[in-house]
């Protein structure tokens, strides 16, 4: 018999039971895993975090080692990357791109010469090979004796300027929009704008490039115009997105763009970095106003740095309270300041204190400072204020550096400062040089040509002296640019006296230079002179029997000297932006793979550039 007692107490769950059940273990589930999902995700984002510190170390590392050694920054102040950018709605919405600039996104560094160099175990080198050789095209080759790859590249020594340059800059991770300008690969659009999940995009990465200049899959092989193709090639804003230049393409029949593409080589974890951010985008359009780039290459700015006197002459001996005619600051390489319209540093100051004489303290309502400015013709020209009141243009440093002279003519009546910069001749005219980073106040002018009538006349005035003293004052020629412009004094060393040999029995008119005495040693004797820097006067023989020689027309007498306005208490300082210090602002935006979510890590390095001749 069925024992239906039994079978009752059977009975299986019901179907609410069974619910009830599941959202308990769904409830008590969600309570246990929350905080492990949490757990991986904040784990994720770590781990994206420490990707992007790493990838910032290590190409910051990178980039402060290739600045340190270079030889030179060339100089692309004025010079802009142009990154295309994606607009999906151009041409009736099939797309197409516009061109926007990434200012100091790009920076040229010429490499010292650099060999390859074995460090192999001395029983693994082969005997008596050199372990030192030519590096080639390879960037890190074996050795040829051993076949080691235990290699590393330094600078030859001593140093010299090799031909590679590096070049790093911000670029769209596919660089041919320039040539398609349509999908797969258009202009610039972030992988992670709107479209998180799609993780497809053109985003922008840091870019390294190394090439010689005289590769010819890059530049043009016609020697003709090589050197302008180079030139034209490197400051082109869109050089790693043409195909051509100026109707030259790669011997090959490939675009150029491919082999720049070829050699540049993404620094960091370019899959999920974007470098870029778009600035105030257009209601109606949608093109972005501007791009910050969150890599940049600056040069480094100095604001009121004292310079240092480097250059006394002959002060030391003959005129003790003679000031430096070269003050040096502490970096060369300025830049020009081209924003003002004229070539020139960012500003030169020239102090000149005036003291209360009952405390010894400066006495701000006499204090001269004198500094750089453009006038109304664009020249830059030296202005005085004295205790901050009105300005007077007191020297053309244009107008100077232009006729390589001083034309006492054309001072103002009040001139009492005068300086000028480095510069040399070049094919239109002279040329700014500030590799040195020195300001000069040594300023040349034109040398006084006596003649043989001039010469007779300075022999016919010591004879009249003589018949009224016969310890007359010497032969005396004063210098006519200090006459004219009594604030100045002569460079002390800078005078050269060339005048006819006053030796007896050589031919008339043969010149010599004359030497010069010093000034408190006694007097001069033939083919000798003696020099007041202060007064500007030179002073010949005074023995009767000492004429110049003015016997003949070809007896002419040459005095080429420079004469200065600065004082030896005078401080001289300067604002100026050099290429021998690069501040490098590295910001690198890494976007988490599944979320989206930006990270950013911003490094800050100012670097020297050690290897700099000045």
């Amino acid at each position: 018999m069925i024992n239906r007692m039994a079978v009752k107490g059977n009975k299986g769950f019901t179907l609410m039971e069974i619910l009830v059940v599941m959202g308990i273990s769904m409830i008590l589930m969600v309570l246990v895993m929350a905080p492990v999902l949490r757990s991986f995700e904040m784990t994720r984002r770590a781990q994206a975090m420490v990707d992007a510190q790493d990838s910032a170390r290590t190409a910051m590392e990178q980039i402060s080692r290739e600045i340190g050694e270079a030889m030179d920054v060339l100089d692309y102040t004025a010079d802009p990357i142009e990154l295309p950018v994606w607009d999906p709605n151009a041409s009736g919405g099939t797309g197409g791109v516009y061109w926007l600039p990434l200012p100091c996104a790009k920076i040229d560094l010429i490499l010292p010469k650099l060999i390859a160099h074995c460090n192999a175990d001395s029983d693994e080198h082969k005997n008596g090979a050199p372990r030192d050789f030519e590096r080639g095209d390879e960037a890190l080759p074996a050795c040829p004796y051993d076949h080691s790859t235990d290699v590393d590249i330094r600078p030859k020594l001593p140093i010299e300027q090799g031909n590679t340059v590096v070049r790093y800059f911000l670029g769209l991770k596919y660089n041919d929009p320039g040539a398609s300008g349509t999908p797969p690969h258009p202009g610039w659009q972030s992988p992670y704008g709107n479209e998180v999940t799609a993780k497809e995009g053109n985003q922008v990465v840091l870019y390294r490039i190394e090439f010689d200049p005289s590769d010819k899959t890059i530049f043009d092989s016609d020697p003709s115009k090589a050197a302008q193709e180079l030139l034209d090639v490197l400051r082109d804003p869109r050089f790693f997105y043409k195909t051509s230049y100026n109707g030259w393409s790669a011997h090959d029949g490939e675009p150029l763009w491919l082999h720049w593409a070829h050699k540049a080589r993404a620094l960091g974890l370019a899959q999920y970095q974007d470098l870029v951010t778009g600035l105030n985008p257009d209601a109606t359009t949608g093109h972005f106003a501007a791009l910050e780039p969150s890599v940049t290459f600056r040069y480094g700015k100095v604001d009121k740095e004292t310079f240092a006197g480097v250059d006394y002459g002959n002060a030391l001996s003959e005129f003790p309270n003679a000031a430096p005619t070269v003050y040096r600051s502490k970096f060369g390489y300025w830049t020009p300041n081209s924003a003002l319209g004229v070539t020139q540093p960012y500003g030169i100051y020239v102090y000149r204190y005036a003291y209360d004489n009952s405390d010894g303290s400066v006495d701000t309502s006499k204090t001269t400072l004198y500094y750089t400015s453009v006038n109304a013709n664009t020249d830059l020209v030296v202005n005085k204020s004295v205790g901050g009141g009105g300005v007077t243009e007191v020297f053309n440093i244009s107008r100077y550096m232009s006729a390589g002279v001083v034309n006492p003519a054309q001072l103002p009546a009040d001139c009492d400062m005068g300086f000028y910069f480095d510069y040399g001749n070049g094919p239109d005219g002279p040329l700014l040089n500030f590799n040195r980073g020195t300001v000069n106040f040594g300023l040349a002018v034109d040398p006084l040509v006596l003649d043989q009538t001039k010469i007779k006349a300075i022999n016919n005035e010591f004879l009249s002296h003589l018949a009224v003293d016969r310890n007359p004052l010497p032969r005396t020629v004063r210098l006519p640019a200090i006459e004219s412009v009594p604030t100045a004094s002569v460079v002390p060393g800078s005078e050269v006296v060339t005048g006819p040999d006053m030796t007896s029995g050589s031919p008339p008119g043969t010149p010599v230079r004359y030497e010069r005495v010093p000034y408190a040693l006694g007097d001069a004797q033939i083919n000798q002179y003696k020099i007041n820097y202060q007064t500007g006067d030179v002073f010949f023989s005074r023995v009767p029997s000492q004429d110049l020689p003015d016997t003949d027309d070809k007896d002419t007498l040459t005095i080429a000297y420079k004469i200065q306005f600065n004082k030896e208490e005078d401080v001289v300082q300067g604002d100026y932006q050099t290429k021998a210090l690069i501040n490098i602002h590295l910001g690198i935006r890494m976007y988490d793979p599944d979320s989206g979510e930006p990270h950013m890590v911003e490094l800050n390095n100012s670097v020297k550039l050690r290897n700099a001749y000045r």
